[in-house]
């Protein structure tokens, strides 16, 4: 299964309900051929795949990559199995208090 970055899958999205499965193919693979980039800030993720990559992902599917904004967001949500009821919240808090310190906002968390 080919695994795509969150920036990767939407500038796909965007590229084919622009273009369409098949122009969004032909164009990247073009690009690709002559050696050229996309250039709008919306898809310049593309830049980063394959021919085969982009081919696959569009006609037969990915996954997206496990970010470790993902990652901490699963531990966070998750909590009250990784730890009994009593003391989920304590760690919930760490993690937020760490996030804020940080400075890193993560939806569903503390944003």
């Amino acid at each position: 299964m080919i695994k795509l970055t969150l920036e990767q899958e939407k500038a796909i999205k965007l590229a084919v309900k622009r273009y369409g499965k098949e122009k969004t193919i032909d164009m990247h693979t073009k690009k690709f051929f002559y050696k050229t980039k996309w250039i709008s800030d919306y898809n310049l993720a593309l830049n980063e795949l394959s021919i085969e990559e982009l081919c696959g992902a569009i006609h037969f599917g990915y996954e997206l990559e496990e970010t470790k904004e993902k990652w901490i967001l699963i531990k966070y949500n998750n909590s009250e199995i990784l730890y009994d009821k009593d003391n989920s919240s304590f760690y919930k808090q760490g993690i937020e208090d760490a996030l804020n310190a940080l400075e890193i906002k993560i939806k569903g968390i503390n944003e």
